[in-house]
């Protein structure tokens, strides 16, 4: 497996960590936004560092990792000046989510223009077109949340759960068939 294939399988068993102490901490204290104010960061550095290892033109020039460092700077002075540990950080999730669509888009022109092997055999291919699916969704979700949630309160209390969970079950199964059908290496 290559090695920015592997950085895929430590981000999952990371937000799996975290989504258990998410759920202790909403039943036990009824505030769980602080494991998200730390979550977050370490999810857009370690896409980033995906990033970095399956673009060659990021790789050489480490822009992934810039990309990433950057981008828990800018987490760490959204949790200190504009949105603390106990509210959600929604300008640096909408901040993230922008980022890594277009590093998606990026990753499948590179993918594109490089067509050796076939796209849809390539699991890039699919590693972005999972995580774009995943982030455009959330993002628009995000970004109509306040202005459907005004509109229709009842509608959003009841759906939003549903929404969340629905798209987080189908890019966490996208994953793990994915990795399922991942090209073996032939025996030498």
């Amino acid at each position: 497996m290559q090695p920015a294939s592997r950085i895929l399988i430590i981000l999952l068993g990371y937000t799996l960590i975290s989504e258990y102490l998410a759920d202790f901490l909403a039943k036990k204290f009824h505030n769980n936004m602080p494991v998200y104010h730390v979550y977050a960061p370490v999810q857009f550095f370690t896409i980033s560092l995906y990033f970095n290892d399956s673009i060659e033109e990021f790789k050489k020039k480490n822009i992934g990792w810039y990309i990433g460092i950057a981008g828990v700077i800018v987490s760490l002075l959204n949790s200190l000046f504009l949105q603390p540990f106990n509210t959600f950080n929604s300008y640096f999730l909408l901040f993230s989510g922008f980022v890594i669509i277009s590093m998606s888009l990026f990753a499948f022109y590179k993918i594109l223009e490089n067509d050796d092997v076939g796209v849809l055999n390539n699991p890039h291919f699919w590693f972005n077109f999972i995580l774009l699916f995943f982030w455009s969704t959330t993002y628009i979700f995000w970004s109509l949340f306040k202005i459907l949630g005004e509109r229709f309160p009842q509608i959003m209390s009841t759906y939003v759960n549903i929404i969340l969970f629905s798209v987080s079950a189908l890019t966490y199964l996208g994953f793990g068939l994915v990795f399922l059908f991942y090209p073996k290496k032939k025996a030498t």
